[in-house]
């Protein structure tokens, strides 16, 4: 190749992966500010606003990268101090993640040169933009998206470093994992990953272990001197989740299922199409799909199986890995179809994608949360004198509701067991004439105590309110507004059991 067509080449690759930006931030800004803030991301804004700070705690150490970078937009954008307007956080906390989500879509078309032609390489791209889990997570002030992000150029550089032998190459690709991890510490499930694929190799004798191992094997040994000086981060983080019995565990079948469903059955079946492509034209990446993404996924199901602490987000890292095939397959089927039907090129991975408009559009509709600023505002135009609110995050709720709300008629539903907030619940009890409950309708997937504190709304409280947008898939975000009454109700309990119950 000359150099001139090699500047071509070169431009013609950035121009694409600029067009593949463009179209993944469109999507991704197209209603960023439009939904309400919801559950954990109260906790990116207060992590990112204590990080160095007096109030902040050893696990958030673990989060550094993602912390950092969000508090810096905060700062940008004037965000930063007591009492940010909750409608501009709701743009501005996930300028980030949007960027971030953007940035993955371009980078599976720029990375994956030399592993796929350059038509698969646009299904890579799309399949990153269009996909509603990514999408989702793009849309989401917390780390995931950022992840996604650094992984991408990650998996390729380091595949493209084992090929060459390149020290070189596996140095940046190792720095892409260790910016990842300081992201969110699930993106080892990648490093472990390409650990197993270039052992794998090795010992199948598709390809010799060379220098380009050596930053890849010495990065977990940097990252245990930091899990030595602070061994309370590791604690509060990967060994909470391995300690953990709480509503977010899922059973084996809970977890397998999640995986098919977010990454969607008609892509996750063009997959499993995909891996013979590879293996007839790339053994060695064939082998490194299967291990690099294989291994990481059958330790979080082991996990699943005995109970710990496990969802499907935390693969996100593995997942441009486990694509491939899927890319390659639609690619190749394309090309083939082209010879003999006219536009087959685009209506092929078109169709592919075709599966995923229901999730797309029903992101669109209401970002895949409940609309707590709208159920608060229901309350707030109706609040009396002396009323009190138990709300789902409340936490997060106290930035939506009037100052002339006392912190001690704010409470989490349910009533926290701890003697404080019980003593609170006493309290509010007694001296409201009128309590607000604020709850998500998905509570049968929630803990045996969450769901008796429901019921219990049904029978002691009225429906005053139900807000949702109908979603085009079976999750249907119902946030329900009651009111209760004490004088004229039972108290809720932890035992609470339904009439006839």
């Amino acid at each position: 190749m000359s150099e001139r067509s090699g500047a071509g080449a070169e431009r013609s690759d950035g121009l694409a992966a600029l067009g593949w930006f463009a179209l993944a931030a469109a999507l991704r800004f197209l209603a960023l500010g439009r939904f309400s803030l919801w559950g954990d991301e109260v906790y990116s804004l207060d992590n990112s606003l204590d990080l160095f700070g007096p109030r902040m705690v050893a696990a958030d150490l673990a989060f550094p990268v993602f912390f950092a970078l969000e508090r810096l937009v905060l700062e940008l954008a004037g965000l930063a101090g007591p009492a940010p307007d909750p409608q501009a956080l709701q743009f501005v906390l996930r300028l980030l993640p949007a960027l971030a989500g953007s940035i993955a879509a371009a980078a599976a078309f720029r990375s994956s040169r030399g592993f796929l032609g350059r038509r698969e390489r646009h299904v890579l791209a799309a399949l990153v933009a269009f996909s509603p889990w990514f999408l989702y997570f793009s849309q989401l002030a917390r780390f995931y998206s950022l992840v996604l992000a650094f992984c991408i150029p990650a998996t390729f550089e380091l595949m493209r470093a084992q090929r060459e032998g390149s020290f070189r190459r596996a140095l940046a690709g190792v720095t892409w994992i260790a910016l990842a991890i300081g992201t969110h510490p699930t993106a080892g499930l990648l490093l472990l990953g390409e650990l197993a694929a270039v052992g794998g190799a090795a010992l199948l004798r598709v390809r010799p272990l060379s220098r380009a191992v050596v930053p890849l094997v010495a990065l977990p040994l940097l990252m245990a001197v930091p899990a030595l000086l602070w061994p309370s981060t590791v604690s509060d983080t990967i060994g909470y989740k391995l300690r953990a019995q709480d509503a977010a565990v899922e059973s084996f079948g809970g977890l397998l299922l999640g995986i098919g469903w977010n990454v969607g059955p008609v892509i996750g079946a063009l997959g499993v199409l995909g891996l013979p492509t590879l293996w007839r034209r790339d053994r060695e990446l064939a082998l490194h799909v299967v291990l690099g993404a294989g291994v990481p996924t059958a330790l979080m199901l082991a996990l699943a199986a005995l109970h710990k602490s496990v969802e499907q987000r935390y693969l996100i890292a593995v997942v441009p890995l486990a694509l491939l095939p899927a890319a390659a397959f639609i690619g190749e089927l394309s090309d083939r179809l082209e010879r003999t039907v006219r536009g087959a090129a685009v209506a092929v991975p078109a169709l592919a994608l075709a599966a995923w408009a229901p999730g797309i559009v029903s992101e669109l509709i209401d970002g895949n949360r409940h609309d707590l600023a709208g159920a608060l505002r229901f309350v707030t135009e109706r609040l009396r004198p002396g009323d009190g609110v138990i709300v789902e995050t409340h936490g997060l709720a106290r930035r939506y509701l009037p100052d002339s709300l006392a912190d001690e008629q704010l409470l989490e539903a349910p009533p926290p067991s701890g003697d404080a907030e019980w003593r609170k619940y006493e309290s509010m009890w007694g001296g409201c004439p009128r309590l607000w409950i604020v709850i998500p309708a998905d509570f049968e997937e929630k803990t045996a105590e969450t769901r008796s504190f429901h019921r219990w709304a049904w029978e002691q409280g009225r429906l005053a309110q139900e807000l949702w947008r109908p979603r085009l898939d079976y999750h249907q975000n119902r946030l329900r507004v009651f009111v209760v009454e004490p004088e004229r109700a039972m108290k809720w309990h932890p035992r609470w059991q339904p009439r006839g119950g």
